[in-house]
């Protein structure tokens, strides 16, 4: 009796997020998902695009944690691979395990690349979407908010007022000594 070995693929064509969803990926799947930013606003070239993977259902091994860097062993074993062109076509340009959380590669700059994932073993939910960003700082609807600029603390404006004061101090001191040299010699106990 011959065994039937059924491989589901699936492309998923991703324009924006409005059409993504949620899918989950299981042991023999094999995916493609498409990625064409060319009809969103801002248009490409983007100074820097990404692919977020907003995985879900990652399971490890519990600890101890034997890996390398104290990392624990991945139970849900699965491949993502990244191509210049829609359908996992033309040059592959990344390849990485099945817990990518996001990457931002240069092929990615005109906003049309595809990414293909294919477990082998487990089963996780993924829900992919691409983002670009421009010279100028604007965004695709899908891309994260810009970090606000970092905001020093109480005690750094401190530390620089303090300073800005001992300067002012000194230069005042500096200015006096030089106006009236008299007061330069005379010593606080020669006051008296």
């Amino acid at each position: 009796m011959s065994k039937i070995i059924v491989v589901a693929i699936l492309t998923v064509f991703v324009a924006s997020r409005a059409h993504a969803a949620p899918i989950t990926v299981s042991a023999g799947d094999f995916l493609t998902f498409n990625f064409d930013l060319s009809g969103a606003t801002p248009p490409p070239p983007y100074s820097l695009a990404s692919m977020n993977v907003n995985l879900e259902g990652l399971d490890v091994a519990p600890p101890p944690c034997n890996g390398p860097n104290g990392e624990c062993e991945l139970l849900d074993i699965g491949e993502w691979r990244l191509y210049t062109e829609l359908d996992g076509a033309g040059d592959l340009f990344f390849v990485y395990p099945v817990n990518l959380n996001a990457t931002f590669q240069p092929e990615m700059h005109d906003g049309v690349f595809s990414a293909t994932l294919q477990m082998f073993d487990g089963s996780i939910t993924v829900d992919p979407v691409a983002c670009g960003v421009t010279a100028d700082g604007a965004r695709t609807p899908d891309c994260p908010p810009a970090p606000p600029p970092p905001v020093p603390e109480p005690a750094t404006m401190t530390l620089l007022a303090s300073g800005a004061a001992a300067a002012m101090l000194a230069r005042r001191r500096k200015r006096r000594a030089r106006t009236s040299p008299d007061r330069a010699l005379v010593s606080p106990s020669s006051s008296r």
